[in-house]
């Protein structure tokens, strides 16, 4: 979703040539660190390297933006178990203290 609004972004500010200098610095530090996560998320999930890493990855980019945002779905075209599968290891890995 933020290399979809990035590339949203980067357009508008094509468009307004010199003024858009501060709109491309909070671009930059939107995009920090974006690359790195993809490639720890891909590592986590895709246990077995090269297996159709990059297929999977084009077909993530041809959903659409509702489609996108149902777990459901991008369980299906990663192929790492349905929803289930999905959210069980994001919130295994955000364990959040209980409060006492």
């Amino acid at each position: 979703m933020v290399r979809r609004i990035a590339e949203e972004v980067d357009g508008y500010s094509t468009e307004l040539g010199t003024d858009s200098r501060l709109v491309r610095l909070q671009l930059e530090e939107m995009l920090a660190g974006v690359e790195e996560e993809r490639r720890q998320i891909l590592r986590d999930y895709l246990r077995r390297p090269g297996l159709g890493r990059g297929r999977r990855l084009a077909a993530l980019s041809q959903l659409s933006t509702e489609r996108l945002l149902d777990l459901s779905r991008v369980a299906s075209v990663m192929r790492i178990g349905g929803n289930r599968g999905l959210t069980s290891r994001a919130s295994a890995a955000v364990r959040v203290p209980a409060l006492v």
